[in-house]
C-alpha cells in the first residue's frame, strides 16, 4: 500500500508493483522449495530440499522467506517449489 502525503489516505500498490506481485513465486510455510541456478549456490546446498518456514517478508527491497536449516533470509526468485510434496 501506498499512502498520499497529507491525505492520511492508504491506495493500491502501482500497477508496475502490482504485477511484480502477481508473479512473484508463490509460496506457503511448510512449502519443500531448492535453491534455482538465478544466483550462486554453494554444493552444500545445491539440490537439497529446505522447508519454508516463513511468509514472505522485505528485506530491503527483495522478497525473501526463512528456510529450516537456513541462515537468514532466502530471495524468493531464487528458490522453486518441489512439485509432489
Amino acid at each position: 500500500m501506498v499512502g498520499i502525503p497529507g491525505e492520511g489516505r492508504i491506495t493500491d500498490y502501482p500497477q508496475c508493483l502490482k504485477d511484480w506481485r502477481e508473479n512473484m513465486l508463490k509460496v506457503n510455510i511448510g512449502d519443500i522449495v531448492v535453491m534455482n541456478s538465478k544466483y550462486w549456490v554453494s554444493d552444500k546446498n545445491k539440490g537439497k530440499e529446505f522447508t519454508v518456514k516463513s511468509e514472505p517478508w522485505n528485506l530491503c527491497g527483495t522478497m525473501v522467506v526463512k528456510l529450516e536449516g537456513y541462515s537468514g533470509g532466502y530471495a524468493l526468485d531464487g528458490l522453486t517449489i518441489v512439485e509432489g510434496k
